[in-house]
This record gives structure tokens, C-alpha cells and sequence, in this order.
């Protein structure tokens, strides 16, 4: 190593001990300060020595303080467990009261909500009632209303029906005076057309009787014809004045003692020639023993005759026909029906067309002839059974029947059989 690189190498070398000197330098400026600290702090702490001598005095007294309060603090730790013990015990009461606290708190809670929910439904339903009152109160003045509204009404009404009932009494005399003078024109127009028909069948029957063999076959059938015509006639005026003095009220009833199975034969044998001539059968059954009643003969022996005329007229040819007459008690059936009194039974039956049931219920009204029955027969003329029914009623008796169409029809008849009273009267039926 030559010269230069020692001289270069003792310089870096003295450089670098200069810059470390620089820093022991610093070093030691810095060590002396913390020296200084240190021995500010060693005065101190040998001031806070001197200090705590007395500190120490207190300390022990401390102590001695301490372990006696340590040995209270136990005590009071004892007392602490026992009392924790004890309130452990009572916190355990204390939870389940609370518990059971809580249920009943739970149970007031929804009994609360249910009062709450009462309350809101009674106030619901006061508001209900409320609103019902004013809506009653509103339907009383209108019911009060209303109710004047009928009161005048009634009123009005019952002046009205005093009006109408005075008005219906005029048109009852009205009607009565009308149906009496009708009745009485009746009567009159009947009885002067009696006269005609009487004479036409005194002039044929002498005509028929007087003349003999000078008549051709023909004149005698004119002659004939004109005396059944003249009879039809007849029977037709009888039973418009008949109708007239059954209306007025003013026929006659005289009982006698009749036998009433000699009445019925004798109707009967009236009759044969129409039923021969109509080629019916007739069936008849009677009471074998006499049956004799108080009544009017003229008037039961119309009935028979009225009654037997209208099953020949209304049975076809070839059909049967069929007369009962007997007599019955107190409560025994005839007809379908329980009898009230003793009575005498006529019966009257027939396989003819019968009555339609829609018409059955006007068969006894005046005039009145059913539809089949005008079909059937033309020569009828709606009297027969209003006389029928008119004449029993005055003899204290009844008619009646069963029917059904095209397959005939069964009246029952009734007279008392302990008689009847007699009725004074202008005129008798015939």
C-alpha cells in the first residue's frame, strides 16, 4: 500500500472517528441530561422516602384498620349469604306470585277486551236503538196518520154502507114488488093461455071420439098430433102457474090420509105408454106392507109424476128405469145421507145421459136445463124439478141426488111420516 492510499485511508478513518466522536459527544451530552433527570429524581424520591416513613406509620395503622374491617366485612359477608339466601328464597315466592300475577293480569287483561268489546257492542246497538227509536217514532206518526186516514175511511165508509143499505132495502122492496107483479102477470098471461090449449084438446078428443071411421088415416094422425101438442101445452101453462102461486106463496096444502104405494102405482100406470113407447124397463120395488102417511096426494103425486117424466124423457130407448117406495127410521141411510126424522123414501132411478158435474149444483133452479139434457130432450121446459123442490120443502121434506153424465142419474126423495100441517092457500098446484 503505497503512501497516498495510507494517507486517503487515515483520513476516512479520521473522518469517521471525528463524525462517531461527534456522536459519543452527543451521546453524552444526552446521558448527562438523563444523569441530571436521574438525579432530580433520586432527590425526590429520597424526599418522598422521608415522606413515607410517616406514610408507612399510617399504613400499618391502615392495615390493623383493614384487617378489622375485614374481619366485619365477613360478618357482613355471612349476614350478605344468609340474606341472600333468604331473599333468593322470597325472589323464588316473589316469581311465582308474579307468575300467577301475571296469569290473573292476563285473564283481567281479556275480560278487559271482552268489556271493551261488550261496550262497543252495546254502544253499537244504543246507536242501533237509537236510530230504531227515531225509526219507530217516524212509523208511529205515519201509523198515527194512516190510522186517521182509515178512521175517516171507516167513517166515510159506514155513511156508504148506510147509504148502500138503505138503497139495498129499496131495491129489495123494488125487486119484491117487481118479482110479485111478475109473478101475478105470470099468472094471468098463464091462466088466459090455459083457455087455448084446453079447448084444442076438448075439440080433438071430440073430433077423435065423434067421428069414427069418416076420418082418413092421415086426419086422425093431424088430430092426434094436435091433441098431444095441445096437452104439451097444457102441462107447460100448469107448470108456469104453478110456479106463480109457488112464488106468491099462496097454494094450498090440505093433508089427508094417503096410501102412498097406490099413489106411486097409479103414477106409474099413468105412464106406462110412454115407457112402452120408449121401449125402457121398468124395475119397481115397493113396501110390502100399507104405507099410509098424512099429506097432500095432489102434490106427492106431482113430485112422482115430475120425477119419473124426466127419467123417461132423458133415457135412451131399450134403457131401464127403476122406482123404490118404502120407508126408513131415525138415523138409517137413504141416499148417502143419515135421516133425521121417520120419513118416507122415494127413490127414482136411471141409466140415461146423466148430469154434467159443472152444472149439477143449478139443477133445482127455475128454468135451468142442462146441456145434454136440451140435446137429448127439446121439449122440457126447466120447471119440473124447481117444483119438485119447492113442493117437498112445503111438505117438510127434501130431494136430492147423485149423477154422472152418460151413465145416468138417481134422485131421493123425503116426506115426514108422522104428516104434516095444512097451509091455507088461494089456489092449489095442479
Amino acid at each position: 500500500m503505497n503512501k497516498k492510499n495510507i494517507i486517503s485511508a487515515s483520513k476516512g478513518i479520521a473522518s469517521k472517528l471525528m463524525v462517531f466522536d461527534k456522536k459519543r459527544r452527543s451521546i453524552r451530552r444526552k446521558f448527562t441530561k438523563v444523569e441530571k433527570k436521574l438525579d432530580i429524581k433520586v432527590g425526590k424520591l429520597a424526599t418522598d422516602a422521608k415522606k413515607n416513613k410517616g406514610i408507612t406509620a399510617k399504613l400499618n395503622v391502615a392495615e390493623k384498620s383493614i384487617r378489622i374491617l375485614g374481619r366485619k366485612r365477613e360478618k357482613i359477608r355471612r349476614k350478605l349469604t344468609v340474606a341472600e339466601k333468604e331473599i333468593s328464597s322470597k325472589t323464588k315466592k316473589f316469581a311465582t306470585i308474579i307468575k300467577k300475577t301475571e296469569g290473573a293480569r292476563k285473564n283481567l287483561v281479556v275480560k278487559a277486551e271482552n268489556l271493551v268489546k261488550m261496550a262497543n257492542k252495546k254502544e253499537s246497538v244504543r246507536k242501533n236503538l237509537v236510530v230504531t227509536a227515531k225509526e219507530k217514532e217516524a212509523i208511529r206518526k205515519k201509523l198515527v196518520l194512516t190510522a186517521e186516514k182509515l178512521a175517516r175511511a171507516a167513517v166515510e165508509k159506514e155513511i156508504t154502507r148506510k147509504k148502500l143499505v138503505v138503497t139495498a132495502e129499496e131495491l129489495a122492496r123494488t125487486t119484491k114488488e117487481i118479482d110479485k107483479a111478475k109473478t101475478e102477470f105470470v099468472s094471468l098471461a098463464a091462466h088466459q093461455l090455459k083457455t087455448p090449449p084446453t079447448a084444442i084438446k076438448w075439440l080433438t078428443e071430440i073430433l077423435l071420439d065423434e067421428s069414427g071411421e069418416k076420418l082418413t088415416e092421415k086426419q086422425r094422425g093431424f088430430i092426434t098430433d094436435l091433441r098431444n101438442e095441445g096437452e104439451q101445452m097444457l102441462k107447460l101453462v100448469n107448470s108456469f102457474l104453478n110456479v106463480s102461486r109457488i112464488d106468491l106463496g099462496n097454494f094450498s096444502v090440505t093433508p089427508t090420509r094417503v096410501d102412498i104405494i097406490a099413489l106411486a102405482r097409479g103414477v106409474v100406470e099413468e105412464l106406462k105408454f110412454e115407457i112402452s113407447a120408449n121401449s125402457l124397463h121398468l124395475k119397481q120395488k115397493y113396501l110390502k106392507s100399507k104405507l099410509v102417511a098424512s099429506t097432500d096426494a095432489g102434490l106427492f103425486r106431482m113430485v112422482i109424476q115430475n120425477l119419473l117424466t124426466n127419467a123417461i124423457h132423458y133415457t135412451s130407448d131399450r134403457g131401464e128405469i127403476k122406482i123404490e117406495v118404502s120407508s126408513k127410521s131415525k138415523g138409517q141411510k137413504f141416499g148417502g145421507r143419515a135421516l133425521v126424522n121417520n120419513s118416507i123414501t122415494l127413490m127414482v132411478a136411471d141409466n140415461g145421459c146423466g148430469i154434467p158435474k159443472k152444472q149439477q149444483s143449478k139443477i133445482f133452479t127455475k128454468l135451468f136445463r142442462a146441456d145434454n139434457a136440451m140435446a137429448k130432450f127439446s121439449g122440457g121446459s126447466g120447471l119440473g124439478l124447481y117444483i119438485v123442490k119447492s113442493i117437498l120443502g112445503n111438505l117438510g121434506g127434501d130431494v136430492w141426488f147423485t149423477s154422472k153424465e152418460n151413465v145416468g142419474s138417481t134422485f131421493y126423495a123425503i116426506i115426514p111420516l108422522s104428516g104434516i100441517k095444512a097451509k091455507v092457500g088461494e089456489k092449489k098446484l095442479t
